[in-house]
């Protein structure tokens, strides 16, 4: 055989080798040392906690992402747009996409099409929380075996939390903590708290907390959970009782901890901040939330909070402009939240 037909020959077989690569479903999943590997084959079955691809049942906390055979170049652009934070520019891919080729792409298109207007909606942008809120919904009746639903199941509690629905949003928290994926359930706890905490049913919101901080996972996410449980726990029990003891336990943390966990020392200041509201003194409340304010902005949930905070205690002190500021950045920033959604 010649050079030439080689070549041939060699083209033909990588051809055959890309068609039929191009004609399996791909599974990109989490191994224990952290990185993600391709696994390639037919995906013969999708529920709410595994994903089986050919004889491999994998269970969806250790799924990054998956695609179907074929899948259109614009759902993988979208994927990529959503993890950059360019929600508007994911949404422009998703249009693009044909729909009724494959259930699995469609149902993809679905929920990156919901995640997509969710965290628009959280980030103030162009949706608001009950718009983000029927897109879920949407996603949820249209694919009740997703691996995508345990999720959904979490965006609605938090957007319904946000539109001021408390009892719903805690019924959507209560199905994550029974849901056996180890991140939903822990997530389910500490958002059912934060639920419960705003509708003042103080007793539920503690009992959530110590559930948490039960909880025997020794994993990075439980342990988050649970130092942020400590600090949202110590504010509940400063609402309903004696705050110099939770004021005690909270600086402890503060003094402990690494000041690079923006997110626990968010938390950890506005418990102090609630603490110095219980005592009524609004000098030290305010000194609290300035911390968060202006140390830790990034923190978005925590940040709503403490600019709502301050808008009232400046409005008492009657600091008319930095009251007029902190309003105008629940109105911009933070427009969807249960935190504008407050101010007289």
């Amino acid at each position: 055989m010649n050079s030439k037909s080689l070549f041939l020959c060699g083209l033909l077989v990588a051809l055959a080798a890309t068609s039929a690569n191009a004609q399996n479903d791909a599974l990109y999943r989490i191994k224990k040392s952290g990185k993600v590997s391709k696994q390639v084959g037919k995906i013969k079955d999708i529920t709410p906690l595994s994903v089986t691809l050919d004889g491999d049942k994998i269970p969806v906390w250790e799924i990054e992402k998956l695609a179907a055979a074929n899948e259109p170049l614009e759902v993988e652009k979208a994927r990529d747009r959503i993890d950059d934070g360019r929600f508007d520019e994911a949404l422009e891919q998703l249009d693009q996409v044909k729909l009724g080729g494959n259930p699995i792409t469609d149902a993809e298109v679905a929920w990156y099409r919901a995640v997509a207007k969710s965290e628009m909606a959280f980030s103030g942008g162009a949706f608001s929380a009950i718009d983000a809120g029927s897109e879920v919904q949407k996603f949820i009746k249209g694919n009740p075996k997703s691996h995508h639903l345990i999720p959904a199941t979490d965006l609605m509690g938090r957007l319904a939390m946000a539109d001021g629905k408390l009892d719903f949003a805690a019924k959507q928290f209560d199905i994550l903590t029974d849901s056996k994926w180890p991140e939903y359930v822990v997530r389910g706890y500490f958002f059912g708290g934060e639920a419960y905490m705003r509708a003042e049913k103080f007793p539920l919101a503690m009992a959530a907390y110590d559930k948490i901080l039960a909880l025997p996972g020794n994993d990075n996410i439980t342990q988050r959970y649970q130092r942020l449980a400590q600090c949202q726990k110590a504010r509940v029990a400063a609402v309903t009782g004696d705050p110099e003891a939770s004021i005690d336990q909270l600086k402890s943390i503060i003094r402990q901890e690494n000041p690079d966990d923006k997110e626990l020392f968010a938390y950890a200041y506005n418990a102090l901040g609630a603490c110095h509201l219980k005592r009524n003194d609004l000098a030290e409340a305010e000194e609290k939330y300035l911390f968060t304010h202006l140390l830790f902005d990034t923190e978005s949930a925590p940040h709503a909070e403490a600019v709502f905070r301050l808008a009232n205690i400046w409005t008492a002190q009657k600091k008319t402009d930095r009251a007029s500021e902190a309003r105008e950045i629940l109105k911009s920033r933070y427009r969807n939240t249960w935190w504008s959604a407050q101010l007289n």
